[in-house]
């Protein structure tokens, strides 16, 4: 009977030391994963007509460590425009108070109002204290850059001059924008001549549009004259003033006189 006895106290002791561990094991520290940080600004550059950085932080606020997650970046134009995955960023192992920091930059088409919203555990993997607070968003509204347009490279030469005292002409030149926007539209150039020390007369126009930052056109025109000694290029770019331009001021340029 004692034998049997305690081989039923025994069994009662495992049983009890079971039922203990059960609640133990459901109360373990859960993490709690936060975007704690997310702010977006313009930054200056001829490259794009909007470039912003972005910075954002994750952190584990939770009393216990999590396992390996995902941060994600996106973005979306207007309050109701469709969200674009910029980038996923997976952590590894996370204990409590560790975390990320990102800066990313994100190249985009036009200005306007943007929104950019941080996520993390996007899987729904991890068993946290909260799981409302997993989002963050802000939204910030940009201007697009301003164009400016200026003429470089101008180049006039005499090719040739006939028998007969025609004069033949070769002028190049580029209108470039140097700002941090696009010159949406059309916008005139306009190539005028000064002969013999008289005052420029305009020899062609041309219209381009959609001029990007950094880029540029490239212009080639081939001229004769007769009875001149002296002649003298300028080029002059949006002729029209169409444009909104970061600077007026550097619209245009002379070339050196040539005579035959």
């Amino acid at each position: 009977m004692r034998t049997f006895f305690g081989g039923v106290l025994i069994i009662g002791l495992a049983v009890g030391w079971c039922a203990a561990a059960a609640p133990a094991a459901t109360n373990k520290p859960k993490p709690d994963l936060r975007c704690y940080e997310l702010s977006a600004e313009k930054v200056e550059t001829q490259a794009v007509p909007l470039r912003v950085r972005v910075h954002f932080a994750v952190k584990n606020f939770g009393p216990g460590s999590s396992e390996s997650y995902t941060a994600r970046l996106s973005y979306r134009k207007n309050p109701s425009g469709p969200w674009t995955v910029y980038k996923d960023y997976p952590l590894p192992f996370s204990p409590p108070n560790n975390g990320a920091i990102w800066n990313p930059m994100i190249d985009l088409a036009e200005g306007g109002s943007y929104t950019f919203k941080c996520e993390v555990d996007v899987d729904q993997k991890i068993v946290e204290t909260s799981e409302s607070n997993n989002s963050r968003q802000v939204t910030k509204t940009f201007a697009a850059g301003t164009p400016d347009l200026v003429v470089a490279n101008l180049e006039a030469q005499i090719t040739r001059v006939a028998s007969n005292g025609t004069v033949y002409t070769k002028v190049s030149w580029d209108v470039q924008n140097i700002g941090d926007g696009k010159a949406a539209g059309s916008f005139v150039t306009v190539l005028k001549v000064a002969k013999n020390n008289g005052p420029f007369a305009e020899l062609g126009r041309y219209t381009r549009s959609n001029l990007q930052p950094g880029a540029s056109f490239h212009f080639t025109v081939n001229h004769n004259f007769t009875g001149v000694n002296k002649l003298r290029f300028r080029v002059e770019t949006d002729a029209t003033h169409v444009l909104t331009e970061r600077s007026n001021g550097n619209n245009s340029a002379d070339s050196p006189p040539l005579q035959p």
